[in-house]
């Protein structure tokens, strides 16, 4: 391979790390897909498809039938700039959430898992 093709090879390569899609799903949805959805590593999430995302680090279950919630717990920043705290917001299991995946993260749940992610695409 020549020098362009090493070049060209490399940026196709750094694309796939900066390429997003967006997937929206109900925090149940989220909840029941957390185990797979970790192996990405760096899993964002946010409210709106384009709003600032957070990067998730664990997902619960609370309480039953209609008293159910979602915990999602997130890195955001704090107060100091920089530095990041560990937050936790709780939802219904219909609230529409987004996941933010890099191209990269998305082939590797594919080649793990199957395109259990298709039905949640959200352009």
């Amino acid at each position: 391979m020549g020098l362009f093709g090493k070049l060209k090879s490399g940026l196709n390569s750094a694309s796939k790390h900066l390429r997003k899609r967006h997937f929206r799903m109900t925090a149940a949805e989220l909840a029941e897909n957390w185990e797979k959805l970790r192996d990405a590593g760096g899993v964002y999430f946010s409210l709106k498809k384009h709003a600032q995302p957070h990067e998730i680090d664990k997902i619960r279950r609370d309480g039953e039938g209609e008293l159910e919630k979602i915990e999602i717990w997130y890195y955001a920043e704090g107060e100091d700039e920089g530095v990041y705290e560990r937050e936790k917001e709780r939802f219904d299991p219909g609230s529409e959430v987004w996941i933010h995946l890099s191209e990269a993260q998305y082939e590797k749940l594919v080649e793990k898992y199957g395109n259990f992610l298709e039905r949640f695409e959200g352009g």
